[in-house]
């Protein structure tokens, strides 16, 4: 029976087979799975929009900073020097 010609083609089908499953195997580990492809696109965006709320901080405190400096610093100066250039061409 080892050399029936039936046993031998079921033999061949089934390294066929094996090869086969083996081969489908190999890619499906190369494959990301759609569950983890969401998870990981949902955890992106999550991180975007933590660092677009970041940002919007960022500038707001930048505007505020510029404020302060017009504020506490430009305009005093101005003052400043319009008053020394008025107090020097006063007779």
């Amino acid at each position: 029976m080892a050399d029936d010609p039936v046993g031998r083609e079921i033999r061949q089908l089934r390294e066929d087979l094996r090869d086969d499953i083996a081969q489908l195997r190999s890619e499906l580990d190369r494959r990301v799975l759609r569950e983890v492809h969401s998870a990981e696109y949902k955890s992106l965006e999550a991180r975007l929009s933590a660092l677009e709320r970041e940002v919007e901080a960022a500038e707001t405190k930048q505007v505020g900073q510029r404020r302060w400096l017009v504020s506490a610093v430009v305009l005093p100066v101005i003052a400043l020097i319009v008053t020394i250039v008025l107090a020097v061409t006063r007779p």
